[in-house]
Order: C-alpha cells, then structure tokens, then sequence
C-alpha cells in the first residue's frame, strides 16, 4: 500500500497543482534573492531579445485602461514562456497575458526561472520643485 502511495504523491502535485499570483511572485523573489546560477544573465539576454523585436509593444496592450500591470512569468526548460499571472484582471492584464504566453527564446541555464515584470507603471522621475 505504501509502494502506491508514493507512486501517487510524486503525480498528484503536477496533476493538481497551479498557482496563484501571490504563490508565484513569492517564488520569483525567492530566486532573485538566492541569485541562481546563470538565472540573471540569461532574463537579461532574454528581454534584450524581446525588446529589440518590441515584443511588450504588440498587440497595443499599453492603450488599454487601467494602471499598471505586475506580471510573474515562467519559463520552462525549454525556454518557453508557459504560464503569466498578473496581480490585476483587466483588459491591459488580458492582454498582457495573450502577449507573453507561449514566447520562445532559448533554453535557460535552470528551469523553471519565474521573472516578476512590470508593465505600464509611470517611472519618470520626480519633478524637481
């Protein structure tokens, strides 16, 4: 019996396992703050790519109402990006998500790497008096 039972609990949390916001953002911190090998140089090559294609620009999202949006994003082994979640559920949030979801770049050095991202949030500096 206990043969079976160990054989269940290595598939039960990937059959029903999925996360939420909060949950992945937490494990987004985590890695930023246990500096993983290869994990920083690889989100930076990763969004040199995606900003010399505009990728964030596609799709218009920016024009949508709403504030800004906090994307947490991961990327398999792979290098696809296979799940967005955002703190927010909006038109702008949607959008986002639709973008994102399924971009391929190279394969990453670990996996799978969770990225927090900031999306449409004013960040000019502030004005001096």
């Amino acid at each position: 019996m206990y043969k079976y039972l160990g054989l269940l609990s290595l598939f039960f949390p990937v059959l029903c396992f999925s996360l939420e916001f909060d949950e992945a953002f937490q494990i987004a911190d985590e890695q930023f703050k246990s500096k993983l090998s290869g994990r920083e140089a690889y989100l930076l090559e990763r969004m040199e790519y995606e900003n010399s294609i505009g990728l964030d620009e596609r799709g218009n999202c920016y024009a949508h109402p709403g504030g800004g949006v906090t994307l947490v994003i991961r990327i398999n082994e792979t290098g696809v990006l296979d799940l967005v979640l955002s703190n927010i559920e909006n038109t702008k949030s949607e959008c986002f998500k639709k973008l994102y979801l399924g971009t391929k770049y190279k394969a990453p050095p670990i996996a799978p790497i969770y990225q927090i991202m900031k999306m449409g949030y004013n960040i000019a500096p502030p004005k001096k008096p």
